[in-house]
């Protein structure tokens, strides 16, 4: 008889299969890991509308813009910042959130839901160059 490969020996090994599998998990987990860190990104990178009115509001009082001596006249501070909300969303565009997306809008007349629109941070940014620019 001559000796040669059993059938254990001719047998597929498992092993290939197994890394395919760790690889495959390995890489679905740094996917996870890669959107949900973009998503925590994103979010930083959006106010509401007004936070955005607060915080130029604000900023152009600090810097002594003509726009916020504008607004002081719309009376007391919370018509200052109404008045901020009304010229951010005529000049940026703004987003409505919905699902949890955010949907860009173009508010027209009052801003009656404005709890619910937001701007990016680097459109109040640009907003603010504005307001210095039109001095």
């Amino acid at each position: 008889m001559i000796d040669g490969p059993t059938m254990a020996d001719m047998a597929i090994p498992h092993w290939p299969n197994a890394m395919i599998f760790v690889i495959a998990i390995g890489f679905v987990v740094a996917l996870a890991l890669f959107l949900s860190a973009r998503v925590r990104r994103r979010s930083g990178r959006i106010l509401s509308l007004q936070d955005a009115a607060v915080e130029a509001y604000e900023s152009a009082k600090r810097k002594g813009l003509v726009i916020a001596t504008v607004a002081d006249r719309a009376g007391a501070k919370q018509n200052a910042i109404a008045w901020f909300m009304q010229s951010i969303a005529g000049v940026v565009p703004t987003y409505r959130k919905r699902n949890g997306r955010f949907d860009k809008v173009n508010p027209s007349g009052t801003l009656s839901e404005s709890g619910t629109l937001h701007i990016l941070k680097r459109d109040l940014a640009a907003y603010l160059r504005w307001a210095r620019s039109v001095q």
